[in-house]
C-alpha cells in the first residue's frame, strides 16, 4: 500500500456515512494488501491466502453498514506538507510499479528498449524501523545508502511501536525523507512481507517479471546480489552481515485484531437511537377545507449541458419541463402517520390511485403509537397500509407547496395537480377527486 494520503474532507462526515466510510476504507485497504498471489524466493507458490474468509466477512459487514463514527484509529491527520512528499513517492513509484507487475504486458520484440527494461529487474529491500533512537538512525542511512538507485523501493510491515494512525507514520517518513535527495520511495506493504517470508533486517530481494528469484540479508549488496542472479544464482544466497527483528507487528494483524474489537451491534443500535433523535417531522396542519393548486416544475439550466462526445443536452438559460420528457407514473399521498382518519384515508387514496395502475408513493409526517418514533412503529404502518411508507420531508412540501394534510399530488399534462382532501371527506368524493385528477 503506498502511503499517499487521500484529501482529508473540510467536515467531518455526517452520521449516516461515517460507519460505511469506516468499512469502505478498511476493505480497500485490505484489498491492497490482500491482493494478489507471489512466489517465495525459491520459485514455489505460494500457499492458498488464509485472509480469504476474513476478507468476506469484511464485505458483508460493509454491506450492512450503519452510520457510526470512525475510530481515531482511521482517521488521518497529514499536513500539506506530508501529502507533497507522498505525491513525490508516488511519481517516483508509479512507472516501477507498473513494469514490475506480475502483470505488465510483455516486451515488444521488434522494441529493444522495452526488452532491456524488462531485464532489469526490481529490488525490494524489506526494513523496520525499528523500537529506538539508534534503530531510527540505522534506517535512515540506510535510506541514504538507497538514495539514487533505480527499481529500487523500501517495503516496511506495519505501524512503529506506540503509533496507531497510518497519517502518523506517513508524517514520520516525510520528516526523515525529505531532506535525503532521490530518497527511495517507501510502502507499508505487509503483504509483501508474507510472500516473502521476510523476518530479519535488512533483506534485499531481487524480482522479474513480479517473480522473486533470489535474496540476501544482513546487507543492502545490490549490485553484488545483481551480479549472482545474471550468473543463474536462485534463491537464498546466505547472510552477508548484521540483521535485525522486524520490529514492526504485521499492519493487517493490527487491524483484524481492531475491527474485531468493534462492537457492531453497539455501534447499530446507536446509530439507530441518533437517527431517530436527529428526527424532525414536518408540522402541516390538517386540512379543513379542500383546496387544490397546481405547481408546474420546469427548471432554468444554469450551465450549458454537454455528453462527453461534445453534444449539447442542454443550453444554459433554457428551460425544461421534466414532465414533458419523462412521465411521472406515480401518485403522491402525503398524510400525518399519528392520525388515525387521515390513515384511513391514505389507504383509500392508494387503493384509488393503483386502480388507476400508478403507483403510490406515502410520505407520512408522523409514526401512530404517541411514543418515540422508531422503525417499528414505521413497520406497523407500512402493515396497516400494506405498503412502503416514507418519512415526509421538507424538500417535498416546498417542492409541491402542500399547506395541509392529507393531499394527493398527480400529473395533468406538464404539471403537478396538488389536492388537499379533509379527513372527514368519503369515500365518494376521494373517489371523485381521484378522478377529477385525471381530467
Amino acid at each position: 500500500m503506498e502511503l499517499v494520503p487521500q484529501a482529508t474532507p473540510n467536515s467531518t462526515p455526517p452520521p449516516a456515512r461515517r460507519c460505511r466510510w469506516v468499512c469502505a476504507t478498511m476493505l480497500a485497504s485490505c484489498l491492497t494488501l490482500l491482493g494478489g498471489t507471489a512466489r517465495a524466493a525459491g520459485g514455489t507458490t505460494a500457499a492458498p491466502d488464509p485472509n480469504a474468509p476474513w476478507m468476506h466477512r469484511c464485505q458483508a459487514i460493509i454491506e450492512q453498514a450503519v452510520q457510526a463514527d470512525e475510530p481515531d484509529w482511521v482517521r488521518p491527520e497529514i499536513t500539506e506538507r506530508q501529502r507533497r512528499w507522498a505525491r513525490k513517492i508516488l511519481e517516483h513509484t508509479q512507472p516501477m510499479l507498473e513494469k514490475g507487475r506480475p502483470d505488465s504486458p510483455a516486451p515488444d520484440p521488434d522494441n529493444g528498449n522495452a526488452a532491456s527494461n524488462a531485464d532489469v529487474g526490481t529490488v525490494r529491500v524489506f526494513l523496520t524501523l525499528g523500537e529506538n533512537d539508534a534503530d531510527r538512525r540505522r534506517f535512515v542511512n540506510q535510506l541514504r545508502a538507497l538514495a539514487g538507485r533505480e527499481n529500487v523501493e523500501v517495503v516496511l510491515r506495519g505501524l512503529p511501536r506506540g503509533m496507531r494512525r497510518i497519517g502518523e507514520l506517513i508524517g514520520l517518513l516525510a520528516d526523515i525523507t525529505e531532506p535525503i535527495d532521490n530518497a527511495p520511495p517507501v510502502m507499508l506493504h505487509p503483504e509483501r512481507f508474507r510472500q516473502a517470508d521476510v523476518e530479519v533486517s535488512p533483506t534485499v530481494v531481487f524480482y522479474r517479471d513480479g517473480a522473486p528469484l533470489a535474496r540476501i540479508a544482513g546487507s543492502l549488496e545490490i549490485a553484488w546480489l545483481r551480479a549472482r542472479v545474471e550468473a543463474g544464482h536462485r534463491g537464498r544466497l546466505g547472510i552477508r552481515g548484521q540483521v535485525h527483528a522486524i520490529a514492526e507487528r504485521d499492519l493487517m494483524s493490527v487491524i483484524r485484531e481492531r475491527w474485531a474489537s468493534i462492537d457492531w451491534k453497539k455501534i447499530k443500535r446507536q446509530a439507530i437511537r441518533d437517527y431517530w433523535h436527529a428526527y424532525e417531522p414536518t408540522a402541516l396542519p390538517e386540512a379543513r377545507e379542500p383546496r387544490v393548486s397546481t405547481v408546474e416544475p420546469s427548471i432554468v439550466v444554469a450551465r450549458t449541458l454537454r455528453t462527453p462526445e461534445g453534444r449539447v443536452i442542454a443550453r444554459k438559460g433554457q428551460r425544461i419541463n421534466p414532465l414533458a420528457l419523462v412521465p411521472f407514473t406515480g401518485a403522491i399521498i402525503a398524510f400525518d402517520g399519528r392520525s388515525p382518519e387521515q390513515i384511513a384515508v391514505a389507504g383509500l387514496l392508494a387503493e384509488r390511485v393503483r386502480a388507476d395502475g400508478l403507483r403510490a408513493i406515502l410520505l407520512t409526517q408522523g409514526l401512530p403509537g404517541g411514543g418515540e418514533p422508531s422503525f417499528k412503529a414505521l413497520a406497523r404502518l407500512e402493515r396497516t397500509l400494506g405498503a412502503r411508507v416514507y418519512l415526509l420531508d421538507t424538500r417535498a412540501v416546498e417542492r409541491f407547496d402542500l399547506q395541509a394534510l392529507p393531499a394527493l399530488v398527480r400529473t395533468r399534462g406538464t404539471v403537478f395537480k396538488v389536492r388537499e382532501l379533509p379527513p372527514a371527506a368519503t369515500p365518494a368524493r376521494l373517489s371523485k377527486a381521484s378522478e377529477e385528477a385525471q381530467q
